[in-house]
């Protein structure tokens, strides 16, 4: 039986009407909020998997960066409900003709014909605490995503670039790879992936 997400005191659930057994899943808006998100980053891109990701601050334990302050960007959480967070990720929208000239580039986007007259996403950041993967908090957020994507933050496509090896896991989210160009990051060359969110018009 289903049930609507419930956010937590003092918080906006990002999607309300997901289906009940899936963990709720927030928007980051107070400070306190989006510096938990920037810890939790570190403790998982920095700490347990020592990745290269850029503008880590190793002395404050954090990963943040200027797109995180963007008025296109949304940061997303889901926490054990007693304030420690158990995942998070971030969707960068941007309106029709206002996708930066550098993530036109790094998706290889000329390849999706009109894609300049459509609103489009980029998802980043996703990580999931250790003792949480395998369960709902992975399908919870991608949940999300969709609802947000096809109604509050509207896009017609979402892209992302991963590991080639979570390209088989991504799949199973709904990105499908296509003749883009590699990504190159400070953690290696990654694989393009796009999502068509809904089917809107």
């Amino acid at each position: 039986m289903s049930r609507p997400v419930t956010p937590l005191p003092g918080m906006r659930a990002a999607a309300p009407d997901l289906v009940g057994a899936l963990e709720p899943v927030y928007i980051a808006e107070t400070e306190t909020e989006r510096e938990a998100v920037f810890s939790f980053r570190y403790s998982v891109y920095g700490a347990e998997l020592g990745r290269k990701l850029g503008n880590a601050d190793h002395g404050r334990q954090r990963i943040h960066d200027e797109e995180d302050d963007q008025p296109y960007t949304t940061l997303l959480f889901t926490d054990d409900g007693a304030g420690q967070l158990t995942g998070t990720t971030r969707i960068r929208q941007w309106e029709p003709g206002e996708i930066p000239a550098k993530d036109w580039e790094t998706f290889s986007m000329e390849r999706f014909e009109g894609l300049r007259e459509m609103p489009t996403a980029e998802v980043g950041r996703l990580m999931i605490e250790p003792g949480h993967r395998g369960q709902l908090g992975l399908v919870s957020m991608s949940c999300t995503v969709y609802q947000l994507c096809g109604g509050e933050l509207p896009a017609d496509a979402a892209f992302i670039n991963c590991a080639a090896g979570l390209v088989r896991h991504y799949r199973l989210l709904g990105f499908r790879t296509y003749a883009g160009r590699l990504v190159p990051t400070p953690d290696g060359i990654e694989v393009p992936l796009v999502l068509i969110p809904s089917d809107r018009a």
